[in-house]
């Protein structure tokens, strides 16, 4: 039961981020909708962490990596973990020690707070010294 449990969460986080990618190839940065979608930046006035991360994603899918750069460094980390889970049941599909590994070795329990912890990290020093984004 729980395996059945984990399956289904698991491809519909593949199909979430396949989405994500299809709209993120749809869209240039310059085309997406003007909408202040965060709250941070909407009553402080300064960038959070993750401001760019949509824009950033759109470059990166029509290969304006600056682009990408200027908007958030940390989209290309993020840009390809959407893309690890997009393909993660076919991946573990055809390479089962794939999931073995990952757990054996403890990549996610270094990877994601250390991600975590450099946004944040980056998001400050933005903050105090970089300009709006």
């Amino acid at each position: 039961m729980i395996w059945k449990a984990l399956r289904f969460i698991t491809c519909w986080t593949a199909l979430g981020a396949v989405t994500v990618l299809a709209i993120s190839a749809i869209f240039e940065p310059e085309t997406l909708p003007k909408l202040q979608i965060c709250s941070f930046k909407q009553y402080t006035g300064k960038p959070c962490p993750g401001c760019g991360l949509t824009r950033a994603f759109c470059a990166i899918s029509h290969g304006r990596f600056s682009d990408a750069l200027h908007f958030n460094p940390f989209s290309f980390i993020l840009y390809a973990g959407t893309v690890v889970l997009a393909l993660w049941p076919i991946l573990t599909h055809y390479f089962p020690k794939l999931s073995v590994w990952l757990n054996r070795t403890k990549v996610l329990a270094w990877a994601v707070p250390s991600t975590l912890v450099g946004m944040i990290l980056y998001g400050i020093v933005r903050i105090i010294y970089g300009p709006n984004v």
